[in-house]
């Protein structure tokens, strides 16, 4: 039904501009309001269409005359331009490859591209466009895809990226950064991107929502986003191709929602997140196959998340741990805390008396457990000698006594 009504409308369109409308072939570069006005009768462009103001008298304002455009066989640029908006590229059923939308300072929103009919394009490029609110109209048009990359960077203005809702696949990378009034980012059917997503210096981004995205070829980089408070946007999220960084994001304090992720295969960096207290989410990442650096983050105290990984040696690179707080301080002290042991220790008291120490302690389990060996000192902690064993070997539980 889809291709049947564009087809009526390409050729209503057609017979409307009569003998004026045309299909011009080739390659087309725009850089002055003239030259846009001169491609009025094309119906079709073969090639691609750049419209790139730099031109000091007769700039580019308007796309009026483009009213009637039906197809671009390449790439439709629109750079540098005073353009206020898209409305009269309403017509226009299909850009066959990129997308690229820059430095227009005027541009409000994409509304005019909302009858887009192809289901894919190769690249999207939304850059310092400063008034730019919305691209709202792409989540009217066909399109689920992108071959290649979709960057949405520098538009200040920009409060929702709601354009992309119905975006499944990214054949390469997405890149949403620094735009200073997106609040929250809603791709309910994303399952996959072949390259990196990188969310970086979102000012007051606060929520995500990649609730079926369970694979990222490349790169996960969360960094600079001042107001995200949790990653509960990736509820199902397996596998990370390359690295996972987590970086500097001031109020962060839960990771929870990643306890799905099995695997890194490259790098794990969690760094300066001065919110963030646990590690919780990352218990069940079975390999890193980099580095795994957790350095800077003041309020970190709980880093047994990653005990399954460190016990089973599965880091093939270096580990660097040191910064945090509390049990997860320095390296150290996260190798002691997750030391598997034979016994689950519920106390542990010290009594002194006159003339001995009276040592309590209480296990909840003991499993092959050899006995317990108390070493004491009698040179103010300079030397230590082993004293004796517990009497309870194998497996128990409960209370023992001891006095030294």
């Amino acid at each position: 039904m889809r291709i049947l009504t564009t087809t009526l409308f390409f050729c209503l369109l057609v017979c409307a501009k009569g003998a004026f409308a045309q299909i011009c072939t080739g390659n087309f570069t725009a850089i002055t309001q003239a030259q846009v006005d001169a491609l009025g009768s094309c119906v079709l462009i073969t090639g691609d269409l750049i419209i790139f103001d730099s031109a000091t008298v007769d700039p580019i304002n308007n796309l009026t005359a483009l009213a009637g455009l039906v197809s671009i066989g390449r790439d439709f640029y629109l750079e540098n331009t005073f353009v206020t908006d898209l409305s009269p590229l309403s017509t226009l059923l299909n850009i066959t490859r990129h997308i690229r939308i820059v430095n227009n300072d005027n541009l409000l929103n994409l509304d005019g591209l909302e009858n887009l009919g192809m289901t894919s394009a190769r690249d999207l490029i939304i850059q310092n466009n400063a008034l730019l609110s919305d691209i709202d109209a792409l989540a009217l048009t066909a399109i689920d895809s992108f071959t290649r990359n979709v960057s949405i960077r520098d538009n200040p203005a920009l409060t929702s990226l709601d354009g992309l809702a119905n975006i499944e696949t990214f054949g390469n990378n997405f890149t949403v950064n620094n735009n200073d009034a997106l609040a929250d980012l809603t791709m309910p059917l994303l399952e996959y991107t072949a390259g990196s997503l990188n969310l970086q210096g979102n000012a007051i981004l606060n929520s995500l929502d990649f609730s079926s995205l369970a694979v990222i070829g490349n790169n996960l980089i969360i960094a600079n986003n001042d107001g995200l408070v949790n990653l509960d946007g990736f509820p199902v999220l397996i596998i990370i191709g390359n690295n996972l960084t987590i970086q500097q994001n001031d109020v962060l304090v839960d990771i929870s929602s990643l306890a799905f992720l099995a695997a890194i295969t490259g790098s794990l960096t969690i760094i300066n997140n001065n919110a963030l207290p646990s590690l919780d989410g990352l218990q069940n990442i079975g390999i890193i196959s980099g580095n795994l650096t957790i350095t800077d983050n003041d309020v970190l105290s709980d880093c047994e998340a990653i005990c399954r990984t460190i016990n089973n040696m599965s880091v093939a690179g270096t580990t660097t741990i040191s910064g945090n707080a509390g049990l997860c301080a320095n390296v150290i002290v996260v190798d002691f805390v997750c030391l598997v042991l034979p016994i689950e220790l519920t106390r542990f008291s010290a009594v002194a008396a006159s003339d001995h120490i009276l040592l309590s302690w209480e296990t909840a389990a003991e499993l092959n457990n050899a006995g317990f060996e108390v070493q004491r000192s009698v040179n103010d902690g300079r030397d230590f000698r082993a004293d004796r064993l517990g009497r309870r070997r194998g497996n128990h539980s409960g209370s023992q006594n001891l006095r030294l």
